[in-house]
């Protein structure tokens, strides 16, 4: 799992180094957040998760990103009576349309595709695909607030966007 884990972390780097040099002049946002509620498969994610994205703005309308959400699972069905959670890292990368071009709200509609990186006794590593509507409002020209809801990584995100 470890030795998987750093083969991807090191793609979706490498990944976003190429983007960053495309995407210098028009925007970048780093978005921590927490997730609230969800499932992968049959496993329940507890709540909250943690993550943050790294957003590069391709043009006002199309931004592509990085993802890595940390967070803990338990198999829906156990047989037996010890600890089945296991914590671990979801990495991946995602694609976001912009519907409103305003200076103070967004509105996005996006997908996403990463490894999610829980190994354990009853939870396997495995693929995730994420599909997300949300919404964000800049409170200031380098500060804002983001909320999405969606199914994938977490039912709903809440988190700011830091302009860099």
């Amino acid at each position: 799992m470890k030795t998987k884990t750093v083969y991807y972390l090191t793609f979706v780097l490498t990944m976003l180094v190429c983007i960053q040099s495309h995407a210098q002049n028009r925007g970048t946002l780093l978005n921590p957040f927490l997730g609230i509620a969800g499932t992968r498969g049959s496993d329940e994610i507890r709540t909250p998760s943690f993550g943050a994205t790294a957003e590069f703005f391709l043009d006002e309308t199309f931004s592509v990103g990085a993802i890595v959400t940390y967070s803990t699972v338990e198999p829906e069905v156990s047989f037996t009576d010890e600890d089945t959670q296991t914590n671990g890292l979801t990495i991946g990368a995602f694609a976001n349309y912009y519907w409103t071009d305003s200076e103070s709200f967004n509105f996005y509609t996006g997908i996403g595709l990463g490894y999610d990186g829980h190994d354990g006794p009853y939870v396997d590593g495995s693929i995730y695909f994420e599909i997300h509507a949300g919404g964000r409002y800049q409170l200031s020209e380098n500060l804002g607030l983001f909320a999405e809801l969606g199914y994938g990584l977490a039912l709903f995100k809440l988190g700011m966007s830091f302009k860099l």
